[in-house]
């Protein structure tokens, strides 16, 4: 049985409907905000040389299935900043290799980058152009967010955000 799960949601940190997230009626789960923290956009070095020396790349943003994370398609293709292209992988040796392959940039929270696969790969992460943000949730059953070890939890969570948010800025 599971008993919490953490539920990310990427977008632009001025949208409106970005500040909550609601669930069905009656679900018998509830939902609490734990935090934003700031996205970049991660990149191969390789390609960054690459474009540097053809005037015909064109750098495209590297996102989830728009099914997956419907408000940050929209939002970047309401932008319209760069052309959107979807990656279905659900391993990072593939989303790696596609980050290799051609010039994408890739909307990441920095700390994926001391992972060592991310880290052998010699990616560079630059500020996105846009104030793009990761909200933190913690589901929960319904009645369970006044327990003291989940209290505890979201505490220990919410202190870990706000620290990789000062540490990025």
């Amino acid at each position: 049985m599971l008993d919490a799960a953490l539920i990310s949601v990427a977008g632009l940190a001025s949208a409106a409907e970005h500040g909550r997230l609601q669930l069905p009626e009656g679900s018998g789960l509830e939902v609490t905000a734990l935090g934003c923290r700031p996205l970049v956009l991660v990149h191969a070095r390789r390609q960054l040389q690459i474009a540097q020396q053809s005037s015909q790349a064109c750098w495209q943003l590297l996102l989830p299935p728009a099914a997956e994370q419907p408000l940050l398609w929209r939002q970047l293709e309401q932008l319209g900043l760069l052309p959107l292209q979807e990656c279905a992988a659900a391993d990072s040796s593939s989303w790696l290799a596609r980050l290799q392959d051609k010039p994408y940039l890739l909307p990441a929270h920095f700390s994926l980058l001391a992972a060592p696969q991310w880290q052998q790969a010699a990616l560079w992460a630059v500020p996105a152009p846009e104030l793009l943000q990761e909200s933190l949730w913690l589901l929960l059953r319904q009645g369970e967010s006044e327990q003291e070890r989940f209290k505890a939890l979201q505490t220990h969570l919410r202190g870990r955000i706000r620290l990789e948010a000062a540490e990025q800025i």
